[in-house]
């Protein structure tokens, strides 16, 4: 059997053939089981009604011509997910990566749209709302997994109702609420590596017109599957995150509610370090690398870490590399780490006008983000750095909705956001450092309307106008930048255009709807951060837009026991913001420019089967073809002997290479998902569960131009639970695995192969875990 470290993540028919931990053998525990209790089976089962908000009011999951995707808390801790990167495995054509780690950064690709970068000033094109409030930076979204009502993923521009930052879609947290009624939950665990989680939240009535709620979620890890082969220097992967929320609900009257949350966070864990991928060869024998060596350029990553060399040109001038090829195992001079703590406040006040609804939305939020990273990934100081931030964001906003009894139903708002973004990432290697400051005011105004053509066909309109405002301020001590931009520069613009929709969707039958949609949305153009050396590189990126052509089906079929979702979908992308290799001054960096356009188009499919009543079936599948437009960009150089097209002066850069026709980056052709779950009844008073989550992803290029040594490799990931809980619900027991396969795949990359660097560095998943479970609701 090949050992994790060494084996390469196969194609699925090699795979089921040779993996130690195959799904099949999950499949025949399940199968055993229930054979052996079939006779128990009364076969009454029915899928449940899912309601949502996506719409901003509440409805039924089927009755909206709108691709969504919505898990219960309960189903989140059931699955065993503890960051939003596991709700990935959960939805098709979502895929969130984490540079830094599950908790550090995470950046969401939604049907192949992504923003390729961790920079804070890059736009995000999925936008993320907890409780209706939206968080402007991906590092504002790991406090938010806590004591959950329901994630809800909306597929597709979703710029009528939500407006900024929505080209690819939205993702909806919604936190339980308080009730009138005490409940409450304790959930315990404790696993592989010594981590410890704790959630638990408690509430019911303070009095007749007022019930609060109160939850709290603790993570500590002490070990990890890391080793640093550094003795001064610890072994990192250590975790240590916790987070609040107080929740009071007022109700003076039947007319009026009143919601008020304030939460807190912070985040003392280790970030998950890079390994490294050396990109070098010493090919004159001074030691010094001097050109691409083969390994790297044909993505043959762990015969690169062997024979290949890294550099620190600008520092101590040493070369290194990683000889064991073991991505968990690491020589790194330093273990990076998080220090992030987060605030904030929101205000929702409902009051029922009669013929029609108010509502009023506040958001406060202050959040400061230091992360100290050894991205370099080697013993040197060559890429070392600092990331920090402070996000400061205000947000308002009032709509205006029909009342139930109304036949036709419209909705109409206004939205406010003032947020300021200053950060301050400094560099080791020749002591850059670039400051920045990026305020945003936002304004909105929008409305939707549902008109009944017929009793069975309902036309959906909506238009939105957003106006966006942005100052910038940069400052940076680079050595080769304009004197101008050393003594610091301000510019400012104003942005404005429309997002709409308007669709049909077709009640064909009680139990189907048919729907098929035109929408627009945009996101406003933005500003670089970081290495800006010339004057006329602080000039913004400009607005991209994507209009979407989507159909789709929903229907429940079997006597309510199953249900099909199926959606197809063609975007046309103009000027799309992409982060690509551009000139800068004497260098070539990795910065947010427009490219021509691009065309997307893709189908999901999801398939809830209820065989019986004990087995629980659900089967997702998504297929993204993307094409870029008209890009060239300048690959790195490493040597003039170098394989085109990096052949070219570490100085000066290699060949322009040309972008058209290739496939975005962050995003797999084909991904598969599946749950299955058995729930059998043990003499009338507990019930045996058993889960496995499935799930493969395609290859996933990690960069523009496609670097083979950064490819994400096709893998499979099987995760698994075994519970016992009381037949009242109150008690659940359980034993739990993830990436019981021990498949090894990376998650995400970045290159510096010019200037004599030539490292690249990349993050890998987590290695096989397991660990015991406790749950006690009232």
């Amino acid at each position: 059997m090949k050992n994790k470290r060494e084996a390469k993540c196969m194609k699925p028919q090699r795979y089921l053939r040779h993996s130690g931990f195959t799904p099949t053998f999950i499949f025949t525990v399940f199968a055993v089981a229930a054979t052996t209790n079939s006779t128990q089976a009364n076969d009454n089962a029915l899928l449940e009604e899912v309601v949502v908000t996506a719409q901003k009011r509440e409805q039924s999951l089927d009755d909206i011509g709108i691709a969504i995707d919505a898990f219960t808390g309960q189903q989140l801790r059931e699955s065993g997910a503890n960051s939003l990167l596991d709700i990935s495995q959960l939805s098709p054509g979502l895929n969130i990566r984490g540079p830094f780690g599950d908790f550090g950064y995470p950046i969401i690709t939604l049907r192949g749209v992504n923003t390729d970068g961790f920079i804070e000033t890059l736009p995000q094109s999925t936008a993320v709302y907890a409780d209706g409030v939206y968080l402007s930076q991906p590092p504002m979204l790991g406090f938010r997994m806590l004591d959950l009502e329901r994630v809800e993923v909306l597929k597709g521009p979703q710029g009528t109702l939500y407006g900024r930052n929505t080209i690819a879609g939205a993702v909806n947290f919604v936190a339980n609420r308080p009730t009138f009624e005490r409940e409450g939950y304790v959930n315990a665990g404790y696993g592989r590596y010594n981590r410890f989680t704790l959630e638990t939240a408690h509430g019911g009535a303070l009095s007749e017109t007022v019930a609060g709620r109160i939850a709290v979620k603790y993570l500590r890890q002490t070990d990890s599957p890391l080793t640093n082969l550094n003795p001064d220097v610890g072994d990192g992967g250590e975790l240590d995150q916790v987070s609040g929320r107080l929740s009071l609900l007022f109700e003076p009257s039947d007319e009026v509610e009143l919601l008020v949350q304030v939460y807190a966070g912070r985040d003392e864990s280790d970030v998950w370090p890079f390994a490294l991928i050396p990109g070098g060869e010493d090919t004159d024998g001074d030691g010094i690398p001097d050109r691409l060596c083969n390994e790297f350029f044909t993505g043959n990553v762990s015969a690169a870490q062997r024979n290949c060399l890294a550099g620190d040109p600008f520092g101590s001038g040493d070369t290194f590399n990683d000889t064991d090829g073991d991505p968990y195992t690491i020589n790194q001079n330093a273990i990076g780490r998080h220090n992030n703590e987060s605030v904030g406040a929101m205000v929702e006040l409902n009051w029922d006008l009669g013929d029609m609804g108010f509502t009023s939305v506040t958001g406060w939020d202050d959040f400061s983000r230091r992360d100290e990273l050894d991205e370099d990934a080697g013993p040197t100081t060559a890429i070392d750095n600092v990331r920090s931030s402070d996000i400061k964001q205000f947000s308002q906003e009032l709509r205006l909705s029909s009342g139930d009894a109304a036949a036709m139903t419209w909705l109409a708002g206004l939205y406010f956001s003032d947020d300021e973004l200053t950060g301050d990432p400094s560099f080791d290697s020749g002591g850059r450092r670039d400051t920045s400051t990026l305020e945003t005011r936002t304004y909105g105004l929008y409305g939707q309307v549902e008109y009944p053509l017929s009793d069975d066909l309902t036309l959906i309109a909506g238009g939105r106008y957003t106006q966006v405002e942005r100052d910038f301020s940069y400052r940076t001590n680079g050595f080769f930048a304009a004197p101008a931009l050393q003594a610091g520069i301000t510019d400012d613009f104003s942005d404005g255009d429309w997002s709409g929709k308007i669709g049909l969707d077709w009640r064909v039958s009680e139990d189907t709807l048919v729907y098929a949609s035109v929408s627009r949305g945009f996101n406003a153009g933005t500003y670089n951060s970081q290495f800006i050396d010339a004057v006329i590189d602080i000039d913004p990126t400009s607005s991209e837009t994507i209009v979407a052509y989507e159909t789709g089906i929903k229907t429940k079929f079997a006597n309510g026991r199953a249900s099909l979702e199926a959606s197809t979908y063609f975007y046309d992308y103009q000027d799309i913001q992409v982060v690509a290799v551009v000139p800068r001054g004497t260098i070539d960096a990795n910065v947010l420019t427009n490219a021509d356009g691009a065309d997307l188009y893709g189908f999901e499919t999801q398939l809830r089967l209820l065989p019986t009543d004990w087995l629980d079936i659900n089967l997702g599948i998504s297929y993204i073809n993307s094409e870029l437009g008209e890009l060239s960009s300048p690959a790195p150089g490493t040597g003039l002997d170098s394989p085109a097209p990096f052949n070219g002066d570490p100085f000066a850069g290699g060949q322009i290479v040309d972008l058209e026709g290739e496939s975005l980056p962050n995003a797999p052709e084909w991904s598969f998902n599946s749950s299955f779950t058995v729930t059998l009844p043990v003499n009338g008073q507990y019930d045996f569960v058993a889960r496995a989550d499935i799930s493969w992803e395609d290859e996933i290029k990690r960069d523009l131009i496609g670097t083979r040594a950064l490819y994400t490799e096709d893998h499979w990931n099987v995760d698994a639970s075994f519970s016992v809980q009381t037949a009242d619900d109150k008690w659940r027991f359980s034993v739990w695995g993830k990436n019981l396969a021990d498949e090894t795949w990376i998650t995400e990359a970045y290159q510096v192969l010019g200037f004599g660097f030539y490292i690249a560095g990349a993050n890998y998943n987590y290695p096989r875990t397991f660990g015991l479970s406790v749950d006690y609701g009232y």
